[in-house]
Order: structure tokens, then C-alpha cells, then sequence
């Protein structure tokens, strides 16, 4: 293996999953760009997949997410614990641990549990706290 490229995540509405991790915590966006039948079909193994995906990052990072809508072949909505086995979740850091908060709060981000201070290893000390995004992903934001 050479590298991570990317997380990936599925969710239902890609314009308000965009607008979330640009507006709040600084993502720059690529186009979004359609996947159409066979091609999804044969790759996700999904009759009828007709996907839509951006590329988001943040500046200088190597690794960048991924958000999928499924604009054909539609699956269900799960809401997993973190505790669930096969739940993923994405670590973001940040140095302006208040204002990011601010601004969650404000676009009524769903808290999984309450900010905590990390009791050892590297980030000590530091603030944490999960989340969800607007499209179900597990978010894990920790003070930088």
C-alpha cells in the first residue's frame, strides 16, 4: 500500500452535506461529477446505482472526503451507534475548538454525547466531542 486516499461516505442530499463541511469547517469543494448505470452498477454491485460524488478537502491535506449520493438505486437510511460494529467515523481537527462549536450549535449539529477532556496520550488535555453530520456520518472533532 502507498497511502489513504480517501474517506467515503453515502448520504441523501449532496448540496447540504457540501454546504455543512464548507460553511463550518472551511472545505474546499470540487465538481461534482456523475457516475451513470453500468459503470456504478458493475463497481458497487447495485441494480440500477446512478451515483453522484464530490471530492472535499481541506487546504494541504493529502487525504479527502468523499460523498456519494445515490441518485438511482437508492438504499435505506441507517443510523448506527458508534459502538456498532462496521461504524466508521471521521476524526476532524481544529484549532478554533469554540468557534467550530458556535458554529455547530448554530446549524443544530446532533451531539452524540458531551465535550470531554482526552485523559492521556499525545492530545491530553485537549478537547473532544462526537457528533453527526447533517447526513448520519460520525463526526469526531478534536481541539488541535
Amino acid at each position: 500500500m502507498t497511502e489513504i486516499g480517501h474517506f467515503g461516505s453515502t448520504g441523501e442530499n449532496l448540496d447540504r452535506a457540501i454546504a455543512f463541511y464548507r460553511d463550518i469547517f472551511g472545505f474546499g469543494a470540487g465538481a461534482v461529477v456523475e457516475r451513470p448505470g453500468e459503470y456504478a452498477e458493475r463497481l458497487t454491485g447495485v441494480s440500477g446505482a446512478r451515483l453522484a460524488i464530490v471530492s472535499l478537502r481541506t487546504p494541504g491535506a493529502t487525504v479527502f472526503l468523499e460523498l456519494v449520493e445515490y441518485r438511482g438505486g437508492k438504499g435505506e437510511r441507517l443510523e448506527t451507534r458508534p459502538c456498532d460494529a462496521g461504524t466508521a467515523h471521521l476524526c476532524l481537527m481544529t484549532d478554533s475548538f469554540d468557534a467550530t462549536m458556535d458554529a455547530l450549535k448554530k446549524a443544530q449539529a446532533r451531539f452524540l454525547g458531551d465535550v470531554c477532556l482526552i485523559p492521556a496520550g499525545p492530545r491530553a488535555g485537549k478537547r473532544v466531542v462526537y457528533l453527526r453530520d447533517p447526513e448520519g456520518i460520525v463526526l469526531e472533532l478534536v481541539e488541535a
